[in-house]
């Protein structure tokens, strides 16, 4: 079983990112990810201990996914109190268009490997 790399510890650019895509707001997502530094992608949100990818897939926001894909957020992290990962919660919702982005994600990403 894999982990983030660490626990967000209350740290205020961590929960800028948790509330924009709580709110569903991908414009603000993609300005907080250009304009962040030193930001742990796959960190830990305090209250749930899921990943940014993790949330943004509970909420079936596809579009928002593919931002954090794009800043290198790990797909495979389990993440929240039942230890799922991405896909495996956008397959227990039946969020279909955001499973395909974290499949179509893997591919590239093997394809490009293969080179």
């Amino acid at each position: 079983m894999r982990r983030g790399s660490q626990q967000l510890n209350g740290n205020a650019q961590y929960t800028g990112l948790w509330q924009l895509i709580a709110n569903r707001d991908i414009h603000g997502v993609q300005e907080f990810l250009v304009d962040a530094t030193a930001l742990d992608i796959n960190a830990f949100s305090p209250q749930d201990q899921l990943t940014p990818l993790a949330l943004a897939c509970e909420r079936n926001l596809p579009e928002i996914a593919e931002e954090l894909l794009k800043n290198d957020a790990d797909r495979e992290l389990y993440s929240g109190k039942n230890r799922r990962t991405p896909l495996y919660i956008c397959v227990e919702g039946g969020f279909t268009r955001c499973a395909r982005v974290l499949i179509a994600h893997g591919k590239q990403n093997r394809s490009l490997g293969q080179l």
